[in-house]
């Protein structure tokens, strides 16, 4: 399997879960009376978002490690990753 056919799928399983965590949060929601929908573009669009934030992340990590003069991504450049975002925190 080329890197672009692992690439495709790797989205689509990522847009299939997604899709799937959403109809289990919109389920949870009608047990308590609230009727919620979501478009069909919803999916696609928040696993679009995790890739760009996992090329963002590795990205920063790859940068860390080679600032601290390492050649190996440990911990400490997630903590550092991490403390750069403070929704992570």
């Amino acid at each position: 399997m080329s890197r672009n056919d692992k690439t495709k799928l790797l989205r689509e399983q990522l847009y299939l879960l997604c899709e799937e965590k959403l109809k289990e949060k919109i389920e949870s929601r009608k047990a308590s009376g609230v009727e919620l929908n979501f478009s069909q573009q919803l999916p696609a669009v928040i696993s679009e978002i995790i890739i760009k934030i996992g090329d963002i992340m590795t990205s920063d990590l790859v940068m860390f490690a080679e600032h601290a003069k390492r050649k190996t991504i440990n911990s400490d450049d997630i903590f550092l990753f991490c403390r750069r975002n403070d929704t992570l925190v």
